[in-house]
């Protein structure tokens, strides 16, 4: 557990994920911090979901891709930030193809 102090005055979400996977560059700062990241399986963790951007629409699309691009690029080591960054990528247009072809299809 990390120190409500800590937390507050140095530790936080980044604004910058202000949706998706803000929670994951949290969890990577904090290791690199070489605090020691503990996995408590009763533990609850609730999340109030907005459906502004829909989801599975090309809004949640671009913001999951984007996200997921500056967490290997912040915190990913550099020999591994190529191909995950490429995956990322393909799975962005991936997932445009696919809604693509959905809204020609009419559904």
């Amino acid at each position: 557990m990390l120190p409500g102090t800590r937390l507050e005055e140095e530790m936080f979400l980044d604004e910058a994920y202000f949706a998706y996977l803000g929670d994951a560059d949290l969890s990577a700062r904090v290791k690199r911090e070489d605090f020691e990241l503990v996995h408590v399986p009763a533990s609850k963790v609730w999340y109030k979901l907005s459906m502004t951007s829909g989801f599975y629409s090309e809004l949640y699309h671009y913001y999951l891709t984007r996200n997921r691009t500056l967490i290997m690029k912040r915190n990913g080591r550099p020999i591994y930030t190529g191909p995950p960054l490429y995956l990322a990528k393909l799975s962005s247009e991936a997932s445009e193809l696919w809604l693509f072809l959905e809204q020609s299809i009419g559904r």
